[in-house]
């Protein structure tokens, strides 16, 4: 009798014969028994015999059945590599079986068939699933809470980087602003480095801390110059209607910033339109500040009273060089985007002056001034001081809106004072605007004054140096510097006066002064 057991077998044999499977068990007789087991699995099977039987043998085997455990090969692996074993010891009768057999489990030239089994195996493995995690307080994946919130805060002033970013990442997507504020100021002063997807959304956060008139605010500190230059970088990808309200803090960072600053600042600015950025330089042209015009260079704008007068004045100064790269065009200039522009385009391409049409009469210019039209009343005042600019009762006028309640015609008037009146009366006026409550109009007031070297200004200036914000105490202290030795009675007179906590910053400026050359 020929037999050979295929999977588990229990009976009586006798002869020579080889069992293939799974199986342990004893028996006397003559035979050979060939079991591999990878993995856990029981079962039972009855054999098929083939071959010649000789001999007698008894035995009883209980098989472990075919099956695969955690982490172990696919049951037909296994059955190929026990015929690959049995093979060798096999009777030379049973060997070509074998052969059938092995070139049915895994045909020649073919790649293993498992896809199947390891399905099989997956779908138990779900079943089972694996060794449930034990959460930790520690865990950053768990759901949100009060002592969560607590340790990612704690853990934005962790040593190690890593751990500062994976803070800052969750915490960019909570709603709260004052979580937002937290993660941006990190940012900003270098604690952690953001990429652009997660800075993107907090472009609402900055502008917001930017209007923050806190002196010690992360960007209003004189040592804000890496957390300016990380504001201007978040500005150069902001949307278009957050650029244009970042406009004004963007000029502020330019006065105060280094190369590195201004180098990122005159990038972001360059997604601006050249009228909006404009708008945002104009009281700074006004008082006749040049420190700014860098941002301008190279771009083509509306023409508008201030540009205009810069660019004559720099002309007058001799830097025509410079004027030149300031392209001024008459009209609208078409924004960039969608045609919005298209309508008032054809407008005022279309639009004819009649042919001798009269021009306004002085009367007619002083009556369009004292309304309550500022544009109107500037560009009045511009004609005014062009064909009238000797007539008494103009300089008069001019001198009345000195004290304008509008900023911008009252600057436009102090511009316009320079060519109607003399130099002493002009200084004189201009020392008015010391007392300006905005902050530009009083650091130009201080440029005109210092430079033109006036006398009478130092008693105002020294009271500036003593002002709450820093900004005027440092122009202030710049304007006394360049005066020079006529400052130094009075401001040794009030270093006397002053509180022993702020002596000191008077005694530096009159030091500076003294060692100055003659």
């Amino acid at each position: 009798m020929t037999a050979t057991g295929i999977e588990t077998a229990t009976g009586t044999g006798t002869g020579t014969g080889t069992g293939i499977g799974t199986a342990t068990g004893t028996g006397t007789g003559t035979g050979t028994g060939i079991g591999t087991a990878t993995g856990t699995g029981t079962g039972t099977g009855t054999g098929t015999g083939i071959g010649t039987a000789t001999g007698t043998g008894t035995g009883t085997a209980t098989g472990t059945g075919n099956g695969t455990g955690t982490g172990g090969d696919p049951g037909s692996r296994a059955r190929v590599a026990a015929l690959i074993d049995a093979f060798p010891s096999a009777a030379p009768d049973t060997r070509a079986p074998l052969l059938d057999w092995l070139a049915e489990l895994q045909p020649i030239d073919a790649p293993p068939w498992v896809s199947a089994e390891r399905a099989a195996w997956a779908r138990k493995f779900a079943r089972t699933g694996p060794a449930a995690r034990i959460p930790r307080a520690e865990d950053l994946d768990q759901p949100r809470s009060t002592p969560q919130h607590e340790r990612l805060m704690a853990m934005l002033a962790a040593a190690d980087p890593r751990r500062r970013r994976a803070a800052a990442e969750i915490l960019c997507d909570r709603a709260e602003p004052a979580t937002r504020r937290v993660v941006l100021e990190a940012h900003l002063r270098g604690t952690v480095d953001l990429p652009a997807h997660l800075l993107r959304p907090l472009a609402p956060t900055l502008l917001d801390l930017a209007d923050d008139t806190d002196p010690t605010g992360v960007l209003a500190r004189p040592d804000a110059d890496l957390a300016r230059t990380r504001a201007a970088r978040l500005c150069a990808i902001m949307a278009p209607e957050h650029l244009e309200r970042a406009a004004p803090h963007l000029v502020s960072w330019w006065e105060q910033g280094t190369p590195t600053a201004r180098a990122a600042i005159l990038s972001a600015t360059r997604a601006l339109s050249a009228d909006v950025l404009a708008e945002a330089l104009r009281t700074r042209l006004d008082a006749g500040a040049p420190g700014c015009l860098d941002l301008l260079l190279d771009r083509t704008m509306r023409r508008t009273p201030e540009l205009t007068e810069t660019v004559r004045r720099l002309r007058v100064d001799g830097r025509g060089a410079l004027a030149d790269r300031l392209t001024l065009v008459d009209g609208v200039l078409r924004a960039p985007g969608p045609d919005r522009n298209g309508l008032a385009l054809v407008s005022l391409r279309s639009r004819v002056v009649p042919p001798g049409a009269d021009r306004p009469t002085r009367d007619e210019l002083i009556a369009t001034v004292r309304a309550d039209a500022p544009e109107q009343a500037r560009r009045a005042l511009s004609r005014l001081a062009d064909e009238h600019g000797a007539d008494p009762e103009v300089q008069a006028l001019v001198v009345e809106l000195l004290g304008h309640a509008h900023p911008r015609v009252r600057l436009h008037a102090h511009r316009i004072s320079r060519r109607v009146l003399d130099r002493d009366e002009y200084l004189r006026h201009t020392r008015q605007l010391l007392d300006d409550p905005r902050r530009d109009v009083v650091r130009g007031a201080i440029r005109t004054l210092s430079h033109a070297g006036w006398q009478p200004a130092v008693p105002s200036l020294i009271a500036l140096f003593a002002d709450a914000d820093p900004v005027i105490r440092e122009a202030a202290g710049e304007g006394l510097a360049r005066i020079g030795v006529a400052a130094l009675p009075a401001l040794r007179k009030a270093a006397a006066h002053a509180r022993p906590d702020r002596r000191g910053r008077y005694l530096e400026l009159r030091d500076r002064i003294a060692a100055a050359p003659e």
